[in-house]
């Protein structure tokens, strides 16, 4: 996992838990 506090992860993780809700 990479380290936490990226843009890219945020919005990955962002549109990720909007696709599941």
């Amino acid at each position: 996992m990479k380290a936490p506090g990226l843009p890219a992860d945020q919005q990955f993780f962002a549109d990720l838990f909007s696709g599941l809700v």
